[in-house]
Order: structure tokens, then sequence, then C-alpha cells
């Protein structure tokens, strides 16, 4: 069996089973495939070795190039991946490697990561948690604190989580974030998402020297209000809604 060539490990992972065991009721494992080959050199690596180990266009191990451009001229990374589910070959890793490489630098940006994520699911427990939790968090100096409402993706296209929200159809978290971080008058909001947000402990801040959430634009110029003129469907009631 191949082995990763940065741990020296067989190429497998534990996981846990979705179903505890029938016997004692707790959780199990499995052991699954977890091999990454990339297409240039041939080189091997488990899928965190080879995000952690990233630094440059070259392997890791060899130092072979492992950029190549594809047939639209844009950079890309071939590799083989072989997981849980099988093996998918001609897998671009290129953009996992930079986001990697990107939060190993800005270590404290991976919560406001994980934000837009929960927006564009729409698991809103998950993002007034993540809030609070920040609201908790002592930062220093009081200046480097990231306003997470009103972050934006510097490596996706400057979106923000009213933009990821949108794209994964989470209109309930569109509707929080809104209350949270827009100016649009309380009286346009359904009584069920202010009920909610007193449920859940969450108030709106005075708004009066802050970006108004659906003023803020992607990487290419698109406002939240674009979007939902594009998607049309359910989100045609919020155009209106969403004028700067």
């Amino acid at each position: 069996m191949a082995i990763c060539a940065i741990c020296q490990e067989p190429l497998l992972v534990d996981v846990e089973q979705d179903e505890p065991d029938e016997v004692g009721g707790s959780a199990t494992s499995k052991t699954v495939p977890d091999d990454v080959q990339l297409s240039a050199c041939g080189c091997h690596f488990h899928w965190h070795c080879v995000l952690e180990s990233h630094t440059s266009s070259n392997c890791p191990n060899c130092d072979r190039e492992i950029v190549t451009q594809s047939s639209t001229g844009e950079q890309e990374a071939l590799c083989s991946v072989t997981d849980e589910g099988g093996t998918e070959p001609n897998f671009d890793i290129l953009p996992f490697l930079i986001e990697e490489a990107y939060f190993s630098d800005h270590p404290e940006e991976r919560r406001c990561r994980a934000f837009l994520e929960f927006c564009r699911e729409g698991d809103v427990q998950a993002i007034v948690q993540l809030l609070k939790d920040y609201e908790n968090t002592f930062v220093w100096p009081a200046s480097s604190r990231i306003d997470i409402l009103r972050y934006q993706d510097p490596i996706g296209d400057r979106r923000s989580g009213l933009h990821a929200a949108i794209d994964g159809d989470s209109i309930e978290a569109a509707w929080l974030l809104l209350f949270l971080a827009s100016k649009l008058d309380l009286k346009r909001f359904p009584v069920e998402i202010l009920r909610e947000a007193e449920t859940q402990g969450l108030m709106r801040e005075d708004q009066a020297h802050k970006a108004d959430i659906r003023s803020l634009q992607d990487a290419h110029g698109k406002l939240p209000l674009n979007l939902v003129e594009e998607k049309g469907g359910v989100w045609k009631s919020w155009v209106a809604l969403l004028q700067p």
C-alpha cells in the first residue's frame, strides 16, 4: 500500500460511523481510504497533509511544478482523490490549496469563513451561536476585531453573508442578516422573524455609522439586489427589500 509522502503513514483515515454501535450504544469508527495523488508528479498524500504542507505551486514532496493551465486558460492543479465515496480523477485541488494557504496566514478569518458557510446553508442557530461566541471572545487590540456580519471573502469573490444566503436560497438566514446588519425598517420584517430574534436574545445595534449589508458589492460589482433579480422565484419579492 502507498504511504503519504509527508507523514509516511498509510493512506487511510478513521471516520465515525453515522449509526452508533448496536450493543453498547456508543459511536464507532471505520477506516476508509484517504489518498490524494497529484497528477503532475504522482506523489501521494493524505488530504490534510497536502493542504497543510502546500506553500508554493510545487509539490511539497518532490518540488515538481503542479499548477498547469486549463483549456480555458485558468490555473489548476489536477489530482486523483480516493476516499470513502470512491475515486474522482482530474479533481482540481488548487482552490483548496489557495484557501488553506490564506487561512494559515490569517487564522483569525477562519471563523468568518465558517460564518459564510452557515449563511449559505441557512443554519441560523449556528450563525447566532458563532456571533455570540465571538462577541464574548477577548480580542486585543480592539481595533483588530472583525465585523463578521459585514465580512467579505477575499478569496471568494468578496461575497458577503447576504450574498451567500441568497446563493443558498436560505431565506431565514437572509432575514437574520437584514435584521442585524441593515437599516431596513423593522416594520417591513415578518412578525415571526422579529419574534425569533427576541427569542434568541438578539438586538439590532445602532446602524447609523455602519455599512448597510445590502450595499456590499462582490468582486464583480454585484449587490445582493442583483443576485435576487437574477434568481427570481422565491426571491422576486425581495427586490424592494434589498434596495440599498
